[in-house]
């Protein structure tokens, strides 16, 4: 993949090349070793924990040096070359002015970050994959530590970690230069603070999670969606508030503070979305009176390759694409099918689909019980939120795959409790 990411840089007309070298390389190789060694003292007293987490981390890296030295893993020469390409552009900058960059536009382009790392070890896009497979494993011990908050089961989290650390779609996008990592670390991150905050009633909790879930609108606003339920949750928290306290004779200042605030931050966000010349986010330009239409044409744009739904989910105006909205779920989740498979790399797609199924099987079978789990309502409606909106905007699946990996994660927690129970045993216990 070294010599194709060039090569095919050349071939759009994207002349700025810098070698690969060994040293940046070997720094790379390095920084995979070093940031072993973090989770390697975190959990060393913990040894199951830290033998999925090892195996998890040094999977990730086989793919890794597949796909960087000998063959390109899927989705690695488009926006993954891309991406690498605007972090090595930017190099040419100084500190102070990608610094100044960033802070500008924060939004649509963490490769800026990226860029800073390259200013520091050379072109080396080993070093960013390092980072976002350190970022990937941090992810799935986020969403296991969920299914723990969910369950209060520890074997349901090991559980949990291990069907992550095994599933396909999780290693893929550990393994490439792309944002959904980061997005799906931050996401998650929000969710088990905000899980926190459904225990505890703290709203220091509550205020974290909604400020790390929008650190996330930048980089794909759709998800925005998924603020809803969190945000009514904390109006009906803060209304029962008041409610307790006027039952006592008086109010709290720190709870009218709490209400007014989420009223400013929520009204923020909306002025934020609809106001005009907006353009740093992406995917902002949808939010205005032709967000519908917008729809329309973005999800026939998708409907471009060999992955493409059927034609007859094509929607050509607003109508159809409400109508074609419950078949288009079923697509967005479930395929490829086998009839869609027309090309070898449609398999790994198949296989994504395989694990999805088992994920909402095991749903349906235990429905009563993840139905009445305390926290099923509020995390589901965000599940669904996301995905109705990225529904309306995809036609094909593998633009599905993409988006799907970054909420499917809530489904695998309600899934976790029903998967097959796992024994590690060491010689010495």
């Amino acid at each position: 993949m070294k010599n194709l990411l060039d090569i095919y840089n050349l071939e759009v007309g994207k002349t700025f090349i810098e070698p690969i070298t060994a040293l940046s390389d070997l720094i790379g190789f390095l920084l995979i070793i070093f940031l072993y060694l973090i989770f390697f003292i975190i959990y060393k007293k913990n040894r199951s924990i830290l033998l999925v987490i090892t195996s998890a981390y040094f999977l990730r890296v086989f793919f890794i040096l597949i796909g960087y030295y000998l063959v390109p893993l899927p989705d690695s020469l488009w926006d993954s070359r891309a991406i690498e390409y605007a972090a090595l552009a930017n190099t040419q900058l100084s500190f102070n002015e990608l610094i100044e960059i960033t802070k500008n536009a924060f939004l649509t382009s963490f490769f800026n970050f990226f860029a800073l790392v390259y200013k520091v070890t050379g072109r080396s896009p080993l070093v960013l994959l390092a980072l976002i497979n350190f970022i990937s494993v941090l992810t799935i011990i986020n969403i296991s530590k969920i299914s723990f908050e969910v369950w209060s089961d520890r074997k349901t989290q090991l559980k949990c970690l291990i069907f992550l650390s095994i599933m396909p779609v999780n290693i893929l996008y550990s393994s490439l230069i792309l944002k959904e990592s980061l997005i799906i670390f931050i996401l998650s991150t929000s969710l088990l603070i905000f899980i926190k905050f459904v225990k505890t009633g703290n709203f220091i909790y509550g205020y974290l999670s909604i400020f790390l879930y929008l650190l996330n609108v930048p980089f794909h606003t759709p998800l925005i969606i998924g603020t809803l339920p969190i945000f009514i949750y904390f109006f009906y928290k803060s209304f029962f508030e008041i409610i307790k306290y006027l039952k006592k004779g008086y109010l709290s200042l720190a709870v009218i503070l709490n209400t007014f605030t989420i009223i400013f931050i929520a009204l923020s966000i909306f002025t934020l979305l609809f106001s005009a010349g907006k353009t740093h986010v992406t995917y902002i330009h949808f939010f205005d009176s032709d967000i519908l239409q917008r729809l329309v044409i973005h999800a026939r744009n998708t409907f471009t390759s060999s992955a493409s739904y059927p034609s007859f989910l094509l929607p050509s105006n607003e109508i159809e694409l409400i109508y074609l909205l419950p078949i288009k779920v079923f697509y967005f989740l479930f395929a490829p099918f086998p009839w869609d498979i027309s090309k070898v790399i449609h398999l790994f797609g198949f296989i994504d689909s395989l694990f999805t199924m088992l994920i909402f099987g095991l749903i349906i079978l235990n429905y009563k019980k993840v139905i009445n789990n305390k926290y099923f309502f509020i995390l589901f409606s965000i599940f669904f939120l996301i995905l109705i909106t990225y529904t309306l905007g995809t036609g094909n699946y593998g633009t599905a795959i993409r988006h799907k990996f970054k909420f499917l994660f809530i489904m695998i927690v309600f899934s976790s409790m029903f998967l097959p129970n796992i024994k590690i045993k060491f010689k010495n216990d």
